[in-house]
């Protein structure tokens, strides 16, 4: 879990996986158009507003980001006085796949949902974007149309730094580059993981992978064991392996009844991480 939102992680790391993006932008006084909610109806319309109560807030997230955690003083104010703070309800598209990307992102408040959809209301989830963390990075430094979907998993609050004043950002403070390519580098590796799992794996390695996964980037230690701090249900986690619903639910159900994981308000609870590993590392 990312150190905004937890003192540190559960240390639930699976062996072999990798460590742990609103049409119309434009610049960082852009306002926001074509939003839509989880099931594609349109949703009142957004506008980016000043950073007036809000700079405390972005301070913080500043403050644990991997990438602008390590700026000085000086950099992290131009940041505060450059970006803009949008706010998201739950289900809310913050961009879409083919969107111009002129910008890059960081959450504030809240979770972004990162992953892409085809007709026929299926979705590949790739992944969960916590307060402190920066998504939409790669369209905004080649300039190309994003590549995925971004949208808000609860209501959030997102900086917004458009492509010509993270430029100008990263050209005054260099050293905020490397966190931005070490960054990349990591989300690269995790995606040919994952996808070396849908090739290689079967269901029941895929979705414990996925869980124990999910528990080293979003987990909380209890008395109970690791809570998952998503709220996802089956059929989500099934749009994150690229497993059928029916699937999930047998693995789930089993590893249940077994004492492996529980669920207690939508949330997943890891209680015998170690033989949730075992199930993960099983003979392919």
């Amino acid at each position: 879990m990312h150190p905004c939102t937890t003192a540190g992680r559960p240390g639930l790391a699976t062996s072999g996986s990798a460590p742990t993006m609103p049409a119309g932008l434009s610049g960082a006084g852009a306002t926001w158009g074509r939003m839509t909610d989880a099931s594609g109806s349109p949703v009142r319309r957004t506008s980016a507003g000043g950073l007036d109560g809000d700079k405390a807030r972005v301070r913080r997230a500043l403050a644990c980001s991997d990438v602008f955690g390590g700026l000085p003083v000086a950099a992290t104010d131009v940041l505060v006085a450059r970006g803009r703070v949008v706010r998201f309800d739950a289900g809310q598209v913050i961009y879409y796949r083919g969107d111009p990307g002129d910008s890059v992102m960081m959450v504030v408040t809240g979770r972004v949902r990162i992953g892409n959809s085809v007709a026929g209301g299926k979705e590949a989830i790739i992944s969960y974007v916590d307060p402190g963390d920066i998504f939409g990075e790669l369209a905004a430094f080649d300039g190309l149309p994003r590549s995925v979907d971004a949208s808000a998993s609860v209501p959030s609050e997102v900086l917004v730094l458009g492509r010509r004043e993270l430029l100008s950002v990263l050209e005054t403070y260099p050293a905020a580059t490397l966190p931005i390519v070490a960054l990349m580098c990591e989300r690269t590796r995790r995606l040919a993981a994952m996808l070396e799992d849908a090739m290689f794996l079967n269901t029941d390695q895929r979705v414990a992978k996925a869980l124990l996964r999910l528990a080293e980037e979003h987990g909380t230690a209890g008395p109970g064991g690791v809570v998952i701090d998503v709220r996802i249900n089956e059929t989500d986690l099934g749009f994150h392996v690229g497993v059928c619903r029916e699937g999930v639910n047998r693995c789930v159900r089993a590893w249940r009844r077994a004492g492996i994981v529980g669920r207690e308000r939508g949330r997943i609870t890891i209680r015998e991480p170690r033989r949730l590993r075992a199930i993960a590392a099983a003979e392919r």
